[in-house]
């Protein structure tokens, strides 16, 4: 599935997702349907090439998983 996916694919550099899926979680259920998978795994792959979004920039920021699938955030 999209989350093993996502595990295999960032190797944890943005913190793993683990099983139960929380409700919060399943909000990414929406961006499935709205985008479809292949640019949800698309997203990923770009966050994983991102050094920004791995936590090289001034402070420190790393992108989670809950911030890589808000509505806005996702589109970008």
């Amino acid at each position: 599935g999209l989350i093993n996916f996502f595990n295999e694919e960032t190797q944890g550099v943005f913190g793993r997702v683990m099983y139960p899926i929380s409700n919060k979680r399943k909000n990414s259920k929406a961006r499935i349907n709205e985008f479809g998978k292949d640019a949800f795994a698309e997203m990923i792959r770009k966050a994983s090439k991102s050094n920004f979004l791995k936590g090289d920039g001034n402070k420190g920021f790393v992108a989670k998983f809950d911030w890589m699938i808000r509505p806005l955030i996702f589109k970008k």
